[in-house]
């Protein structure tokens, strides 16, 4: 089974994800990701790669993260996701437009780091704020799983 896990700018909730998937070693289950607006954001979004993979350095994980950022959804991605999960409306509505969306889909509502309900006003509120967008991540994971696994 393939969950394609999508966000915005493919450089932190959606990796976050797919990292995590991916250490839990499920037989069967890989894990991939990417972004409505990835390679448009690109640039602006370098500087928060590394910090992404700070914190899943933090959390243990960080050597089941790709090792690069900004991959653009595509229809072929799509198609070959056996599972679909948006980290939140925004992305969901930026795909619906654009793609043909497979039926086993969910939208998670995950607010990304400084987005409003997590704009940080310290280095410190951010990583705060970048710890629990990562701790809904993770609760989100296993309770698809648990859904999605006999």
């Amino acid at each position: 089974m393939t969950i394609q896990f999508i966000c915005r700018g493919n450089t932190f909730r959606s990796i976050i994800a797919e990292a995590y998937v991916n250490s839990l070693n499920c037989p069967g289950v890989f894990a991939t990701s990417s972004g409505t607006i990835a390679s448009k954001c690109r640039e602006m979004n370098a500087v928060n790669f590394p910090k992404t993979l700070g914190l899943l350095k933090k959390f243990g994980i960080d050597q089941y993260a790709k090792d690069h950022y900004a991959d653009d959804i595509s229809q072929d991605s799509l198609n070959n996701s056996d599972i679909v999960v948006f980290m939140n409306k925004q992305s969901y509505l930026d795909a619906a437009d654009k793609y043909k969306l497979p039926q086993r889909m969910y939208v998670w509502n995950v607010v990304d780091v400084g987005e409003k309900g997590r704009i940080a006003s310290t280095n410190e509120e951010r990583k705060r704020f970048a710890e629990d967008a990562y701790s809904e991540i993770v609760n989100g994971i296993h309770e698809l799983l648990a859904d999605q696994l006999p």
